[in-house]
């Protein structure tokens, strides 16, 4: 793109992005990179990035406010910009810190002070007329230790602040079927492509479960367990022997002197095995 041509403002609504450059410039871009991550680049207002070579830095600044529904303070302990022997550059009329928190506050956006490492927000007293409001602002912070926690929660409050829904997670989407005059998800795309494989997975899953079924329910005779034959030899005494394979019949009881002395296995009339 050619440096020196404002760029035509996003349908979206941006979000800008307000730091000092000698406070947390590693920390804003970090930021700017995950905020673009999750809402496009092209929403996503910084200085460095978007402000091109010959333009007016105060008037990309409004321009670029008044496109915007939320602007992230990026507060570091050296925010307000202290000096040697003189007032912080917040109080200077000209700090273009002050230009963008007190258009934005003057706009109506949603002004989120983003607390870096153990920084906390300057009172009442100690920012100017302008910037008052920003002191009553609920701060968010982000330490070093879990930024990527941290991010995800910032990049939530983003999104509530914008208005906007959460996206919707990967393996919920890629099951709903894609409209016909969709733009995001026609057919062909790797969406639908997940949908049928997971498909034909579930129907190939309750094929081999009837399969396992109907063989568990059928079992040859030969797999078949064969009953015990038990002949009792004395008191107290038995003897198994497994049948090779079974045959109809019935068992029965010899009796000797009024007690039951023998128990035999009588095969069915004219049953052979096999």
């Amino acid at each position: 793109r050619d440096p020196a041509t404002p760029q035509p403002p996003t349908q979206a609504p941006q979000i800008f992005i307000s730091y000092r450059r000698d406070d947390a410039a590693g920390y804003a871009r970090a930021v700017c990179d995950e905020l673009a991550r999750h809402f496009g680049a092209e929403r996503v207002f910084m200085d460095i990035d978007d402000i091109g070579a010959g333009q007016a830095f105060d008037d990309a600044i409004r321009q670029a406010v008044g496109a915007s529904r939320v602007l992230l303070v990026v507060m570091g302990k050296r925010w307000q910009g202290e000096r040697a022997g003189a007032a912080p550059r917040i109080n200077d009329a000209g700090d273009f810190v002050r230009l963008e928190v007190a258009a934005a506050l003057a706009a109506g956006l949603g002004v989120i002070p983003l607390l870096i490492d153990g920084a906390t927000i300057p009172t009442e007293a100690q920012l100017p007329d302008e910037l008052r409001a920003l002191a009553r602002r609920n701060a968010l912070g982000i330490d070093y230790s879990r930024f990527a926690a941290d991010i995800e929660r910032r990049v939530a409050a983003v999104r509530d602040a914008l208005g906007e829904p959460a996206p919707m997670p990967a393996s919920t989407a890629a099951l709903l079927p894609s409209s016909p005059g969709s733009t995001t998800a026609p057919p062909g795309t790797p969406r639908r492509a997940v949908a049928v494989s997971m498909a034909v997975a579930m129907a190939v899953s309750i094929f081999a479960a009837v399969i396992v079924a109907l063989i568990m329910l059928w079992q040859p005779r030969s797999a078949r367990p064969s009953p015990r034959r038990c002949e009792r030899r004395g008191p107290g005494r038995k003897q198994f022997r497994l049948a090779e394979r079974p045959l109809p019949g019935a068992f029965q009881l010899q009796w000797r002197g009024g007690r039951a002395a023998r128990q035999r296995f009588v095969p069915r009339r004219g049953a052979r095995r096999p």
